[in-house]
């Protein structure tokens, strides 16, 4: 666990704001990842001994960016992947099942992960790869129309503004692309699911903006 927390304490300063510091809630909430099974607030709380309301506040309420943390780790996922093979960005969508109405985007939808159409959420996910190794650098929750469609929801949920704007998977694949060209992320090739790809409207193999890409 010490080279674990080690890596940790180097996204100290994202979690914080003017008057508080929240990383001692980041720390818990990754180590309950490790530790509970399910992986969830209720049982990260439980496993770590930790304030189950506390842990939900800091998830859902405390003003740490999001967006800070994940270009980070996008950037030393970037730095720390051998060179000795090329990079690819691989992107996918990827859906699981949710109960109830209230939870961001949640909508009767194809859901991959159960080969179905029912109640869930998805998202677009980007992932770094060379050769043995990868992970996840990018995420972009995917929002129905009919969420877009209904203001007060998206206020009530908490969507800021300007998110508020209906954008298909496809669109948020290209989103993920530019933006880490934009922080200087390093790879060499495109790879994304066919259907994403076919949505794009290329051919199976192109190069774009410079890049290979496959599907």
């Amino acid at each position: 666990m010490g080279r674990f927390n080690s890596y940790l304490s180097e996204y100290e300063d994202i979690f914080k704001s003017k008057t508080k510091r929240f990383f001692d809630k980041a720390k818990l909430y990754c180590e309950g990842i490790f530790m509970s099974e399910l992986s969830n607030i209720e049982r990260i709380s439980e496993e770590m001994f930790a304030n189950c309301h506390q842990m939900q506040h800091f998830i859902t309420e405390s003003p740490w960016d999001y967006r800070l943390l994940l270009d980070q780790v996008a950037l030393d996922v970037s730095k720390s992947l051998p060179k000795q093979k090329l990079t690819g960005l691989i992107i996918d969508e990827s859906g699981w099942e949710k109960k109830g109405k209230k939870s961001v985007g949640v909508s009767p939808q194809y859901c991959g992960n159960a080969g179905k159409v029912c109640n869930s959420q998805a998202a677009v996910f980007g992932a770094l790869s060379n050769g043995d190794f990868a992970s996840m650098i990018d995420a972009r929750l995917y929002l129905p129309a009919s969420w877009i469609s209904d203001t007060n929801r998206c206020e009530e949920a908490g969507i800021p503004e300007a998110e508020q704007v209906f954008k298909k998977k496809w669109e948020m694949a290209i989103e993920i692309i530019r933006h880490q060209q934009s922080l200087g992320v390093c790879f060499d090739y495109v790879k994304w699911r066919r259907l994403l790809w076919q949505q794009y409207g290329v051919s199976r193999s192109d190069r774009r903006n410079g890049l290979c890409l496959y599907a």
